[in-house]
């Protein structure tokens, strides 16, 4: 799961006077992601295969927050990374396809 020194070592950030707004980004960004894919699956984004990108994906958004985390009127609106998308999309198939098997194992019993 992602963890704050992990975040500020991807964003290289030293030092801890921004440790609570990292966190927070980082808590905001993990709810965010988790809500994009899906929480029917208990314990999807702690399975092997998904660890890494959930990390990233997480990581990716609240990087995003942080950069970006002055957002007047006039200043130029930015898109959400192409890698957060990306990786929800990944993780989106991965998870539709775990909870039809889920679904399928209710039903059957």
């Amino acid at each position: 799961m992602p963890e704050l020194n992990d975040f500020k070592d991807t964003i290289k950030v030293l030092g801890n006077d921004e440790d609570s707004l990292l966190q927070g980004y980082l808590n905001v960004a993990e709810a965010n992601v988790q809500n994009a894919v899906g929480s029917n699956v208990p314990s999807f984004f702690e399975r092997d295969e998904i660890r890494d990108t959930y990390n990233i994906c997480v990581y990716s958004l609240a990087g995003a927050f942080y950069t970006y985390r002055i957002a007047l009127s006039d200043t130029p609106t930015y898109d959400v990374s192409l890698t957060y998308k990306s990786l929800i999309g990944f993780m989106r198939s991965k998870y539709d396809v775990l909870e039809s098997e889920q679904n399928e194992d209710d039903d059957n019993g």
